[in-house]
């Protein structure tokens, strides 16, 4: 999977993002990148080259142990990382002491790591170790039929990652008392049921009975969804790489993390909604068993039901539609992580989310939507802070984005910048905060995009063409609950 990074903060309703700084790391597999156009800067700016450091060839291998997630701690409660319970993996045993349940990289001397084609495992204090396909997916599953095969085997049939999941958590209840349990009377989507005001009052009047939940509440714990489809084929690696997903991120983080599927069901006429037999059977046929009590099912009928002023209702179209309901099911988490099944991650998951989101922490607010339209390339923009400097130097200290953009259908309701002018912030407004959206791709301006096809879809909207509007392609990232 490719890697890229931006962290972003909200100041409007979802609708309207500022993003922050993005790093592509890894562009292999899945999806070809499309660069930023010389829009984004003045034609004048340049920047120093870097050349590509040499390998040399003689080295030594030594192994380590599984990299575990390491984030940041300074939002969290005092000692929360280090009362962390360790957790049980398939094998039954505490995933922390299990070896054949943990990769383990290779480390060679002397032997230099290839560096991506854009973005920086550096900036990101990303560990650049080696893994063999038979290492990563070793754990899981890979190999296990071959007399080589060097760790314990697993009947996979006798596994449900919802109850592994459970028995984390329970572990983990002093340090995460809301973490609900799956499949122990969690409510399935259903149709949303609309006031006596939605039905009588104009749409804008209305206000919606949705999920009271505080706003600054902070829960410590982040779901990850998987986007998927009902008709999915699932291959083996497929089965290897979710099993590591729930493995790296919500075992070995304690329960910080939870792993659902997110199924859209293509049968519109199956009644998932209306007749809980019908939603059993399409789970049944849709999801792998071990798989099952962690996912959760939704089709369009649902989508029309929760958005009826909103004309298109295709979740190829309104990617962000499921996500946002299953944050209002859902909603013991403070940030939502959106990933296909189809994505790979070439490391340690937990580690490698965690550390995207202490970049994005660490990221300030002014200048983020100006870094963000750009592939940071380390051999052609210098270090990261050689990057960050040269947009700021092009900017003479400016931001395009300051505060919230007017947009005629939305009242801003985020943070209001210290400074009236952005000259005299030096950017620290923003450090230290979590990022309310985190986007794996380039942040790209729509309006100066001649060959983006959906350039002329603002349905809903009453700014038409004047509508600013944005555009990260594929819709992989990680969104705060407030968002």
């Amino acid at each position: 999977m490719y890697t890229p990074l931006t962290g972003a903060r909200s100041s409007t309703r979802s609708r309207h993002i500022v993003a922050g700084i993005i790093l592509f790391l890894i562009s292999i597999l899945l999806y070809t990148l499309s660069f930023p156009s010389e829009h984004h800067l003045p034609e004048h700016v340049s920047f120093t080259t870097k050349p590509s450091p040499s390998s040399d060839a003689t080295y030594a291998a030594s192994q380590s142990s599984s990299v575990k997630p390491t984030a940041s701690s300074s939002n969290l409660p005092t000692g929360f990382r280090s009362q962390r319970v360790p957790c049980n993996g398939p094998r039954g045993k505490l995933m922390s002491e299990s070896y054949d349940d943990q990769i383990h990289p290779v480390h060679y001397r002397n032997l230099t790591y290839p560096p991506p084609l854009s973005g920086s495992y550096e900036a990101l204090n990303l560990d650049t170790s080696w893994l063999t396909a038979a290492e990563r997916y070793g754990p899981y599953g890979l190999g296990e039929e071959e007399d080589g095969y060097n760790r314990s085997r697993v009947d996979w049939s006798t596994i449900n990652w919802a109850d592994l999941q459970n028995t984390c958590s329970e572990s983990n209840h002093q340090r995460l008392p809301n973490a609900y349990a799956f499949g122990h009377g969690r409510p399935r989507f259903t149709y949303r049921q609309t006031s006596w005001k939605e039905k009588w009052l104009p749409s804008f009047l209305a206000t919606p009975n949705i999920n009271p939940r505080p706003a600054a509440e902070s829960f410590h714990r982040s779901a990850i969804v998987v986007r998927v489809w009902s008709t999915y084929q699932y291959t083996p690696e497929d089965m290897w790489n979710l099993r590591s997903l729930v493995a790296e991120t919500a075992l070995a983080s304690g329960g910080e993390y939870a792993v659902f599927l997110l199924v859209d069901v293509k049968d519109k006429e199956a009644g998932i909604h209306t007749n809980p037999e019908a939603y059993d059977r399409v789970l049944r046929e849709s999801v792998p068993p071990e798989f099952q009590d962690i996912a959760v099912l939704f089709d369009d009928s649902l989508l029309e039901s929760w958005y009826p002023d909103v004309v298109e209702h295709l979740p190829i179209m309104q990617i962000m539609q499921p996500l946002q309901i299953f944050a209002q099911f859902y909603s013991e988490f403070d940030h939502y992580w959106q990933l296909e099944v189809d994505s790979r991650f070439l490391g340690h998951t937990g580690d490698m989310l965690d550390k995207f989101s202490d970049f994005a922490r660490n990221e300030p607010r002014k200048q983020a939507r100006e870094r963000a339209s750009w592939a940071y390339m380390a051999d052609y923009h210098g270090s990261y802070d050689d990057f960050f400097n040269t947009i700021d130097r092009v900017l003479d200290g400016n931001s395009s984005v300051w505060g919230s953009i007017d947009i005629h259908d939305f009242k801003a309701i985020g943070p209001q910048p210290p400074v009236e002018n952005p000259h005299d912030e030096h950017f620290s407004w923003g450090v230290g905060e979590e990022a309310d959206l985190i986007l794996l791709n380039t942040l790209d301006d729509v309006s100066r995009n001649e060959d983006w096809f959906f350039k002329g879809w603002h349905h809903g909207f009453s700014m038409g063409t004047k509508l600013p509007i944005f555009v990260s392609v594929v819709a992989q990232g990680r969104a705060s609950w407030n968002l």
